[in-house]
């Protein structure tokens, strides 16, 4: 499986026309970002999990653009940083459980 995401924001966002959020209270627009966020988050865990089983599987992926791409993206959208000595498992695991 090839999972390459440029711009997580597709995976969650559902269009919505002006008039649309015009009809919207204030709580049903609260309600629809907090539903976002939460596919935001389940994507971003989907794509930490992957990127982990192929780190693990695929011996030959470290360090390929793919990897280093979704890496760089799973680091912008988690703002997670590793720490020093941390292996990118461990790094992983750790944004994976905080989701």
């Amino acid at each position: 499986m090839n999972l390459k995401i440029n711009n997580m924001t597709s995976f969650a966002r559902t269009e919505l026309n002006y008039e649309q959020l015009l009809e919207w209270d204030k709580y049903d627009l609260i309600d629809y970002i907090l539903e976002q966020q939460i596919k935001m988050k389940k994507v971003l865990k989907q794509l930490v999990e992957i990127e982990l089983n192929k780190i693990l599987k695929q011996h030959d992926y470290w360090g390929t653009e793919e990897q280093i791409d979704n890496e760089m993206l799973i680091l912008e959208q988690s703002g997670v940083e590793a720490t020093d000595f941390e292996s990118i498992e461990e790094y992983y695991l750790r944004i994976y459980d905080s989701l």
